[in-house]
């Protein structure tokens, strides 16, 4: 369809720019279209944390959720969830102990992936709060990162697929 209407534009001279206007308009829209993430819901997430042995609670809703996945499902996907009570059966194996692979890891890809994704400065996990966590790393080396911050009651995830 682009040679045709290409074609046209060459024959026709500057009377076919329209032509070519418009269509390139469309070409853009839908390439927008077919590249635009699909909502994420908090189903979503906890098909997600299934795999990870997380029980997300019935309190608790999505507040953000971001991802860059590329091919071949290489990427970082966030969420950041927020609970109306602590969910103390999630956070019972967590560590208070800062690590500086965790906070490397986690806070260095989360600022990555904010910074591609435009998360709002709201749903970024704040490193000066205090918070509990947990990780872990599956056999083909993916891992996950679980950060709780008591004080909002927020749980934040980041997941490094690679």
């Amino acid at each position: 369809m682009f040679i045709i209407i290409f074609a046209l534009v060459l024959s026709f001279g500057s009377g076919c720019d329209a032509v070519l206007t418009v269509f390139v308009d469309f070409i853009d829209s839908a390439a927008n279209n077919l590249i635009k993430e699909p909502e994420t819901t908090i189903e979503d997430v906890a098909d997600h944390l299934d795999y990870w042995d997380i029980e997300l609670p019935d309190d608790c809703k999505l507040l953000c959720a971001a991802s860059d996945i590329g091919f071949p499902d290489d990427g970082e996907r966030y969420y950041m969830i927020g609970f109306e009570n602590e969910p103390s059966e999630i956070i019972t194996d967590f560590s208070d102990k800062r690590d500086d692979f965790v906070e490397n890891r986690f806070f260095g890809s989360l600022e990555y992936l904010a910074s591609k994704k435009g998360i709002a400065k709201e749903f970024i996990a704040d490193s000066t709060e205090d918070y509990v966590w947990k990780y872990n790393e599956s056999s083909d080396h993916d891992l996950i990162f679980f950060l709780y911050f008591p004080t909002e009651k927020n749980l934040c995830v980041l997941q490094i697929l690679t």
